[in-house]
């Protein structure tokens, strides 16, 4: 089916082609494979695998994003809009409380990507399929009774990409979130701070503050702009402030 898709999606032919089909076929030629499946202490016996792309390999999310590419046009064809990366993919749909077309539209758009999964030997992953409603709490309410089915997805937040959103877009958990672990870090620094010298102190300051953690705390305008800027700034001049 991969060699299919490449074929007829990606448009690959002659040599390139066949280099592709000589190394995800004939795996079996090892004479101990070692191909198990494990689940949690348990392992199953080692068996035969004839086909399919080697665990940990390079080329591995290449060609899982490629063979996935049929599922792009089967949201479309449901006029949902997506957003995929690697096996994570994100369906974005306006609703308005009196009308319904709109989560028909979604719940047949599952329908279909559940099926398709299915005759394409993948499994949709129910514990991590998660709805986010977004919009004023009295307008969320009123959409619960119509959503049928699709009321067992809905949660008050969910982490998209390392960002926690949640129902207001008031990013308060993620704030919460990120305070917590830069604090964490901050109190790390602090114990090894006598150990090191003022450039050190200076480097481990701008990192804190220009990874995703504080440059997020320090561009959002929230109650905690001023927290966690303000020990940092000790740890710089090797006062003491962070205990």
């Amino acid at each position: 089916m991969l060699l299919h898709r490449l074929k007829t999606w990606v448009g690959l032919s002659g040599h390139v082609l066949k280099w592709l089909e000589s190394y995800i076929t004939g795996r079996t030629l090892n004479p101990n494979p070692k191909f198990y499946i494990s689940i949690g202490d348990h392992i199953s016996k080692n068996h035969d695998v004839p086909f399919g792309v080697a665990q940990g390999s390079c080329l591995g999310p290449l060609l899982f994003s490629l063979y996935m590419l049929p599922l792009g046009n089967i949201i479309k064809k449901h006029n949902i809009d997506f957003h995929s990366y690697a096996d994570d993919t994100q369906l974005y749909i306006s609703v308005e409380p009196n009308k319904t077309t709109a989560l028909q539209s979604l719940t047949s758009c599952l329908s279909a990507v559940t099926h398709w999964m299915s005759n394409n030997f993948l499994k949709l992953n129910e514990n991590k399929t998660e709805l986010l409603l977004i919009g004023p709490k009295d307008k969320r309410e009123a959409l619960l009774p119509s959503l049928g089915n699709l009321n067992q997805y809905v949660r008050e937040q969910v982490t998209s990409l390392g960002v926690i959103l949640d129902s207001d877009l008031s990013l308060k958990p993620h704030i919460n979130k990120v305070t917590k672990t830069a604090y964490f870090h901050l109190r790390n620094i602090a114990k090894v701070r006598p150990f090191l010298t003022q450039p050190d102190l200076f480097l481990e300051k701008q990192v804190l503050l220009t990874d995703s953690r504080g440059f997020f705390l320090n561009s959002h305008k929230s109650n905690k702009q001023g927290v966690f800027p303000h020990p940092c700034c000790s740890l710089g001049t090797l006062t003491t402030n962070c205990t």
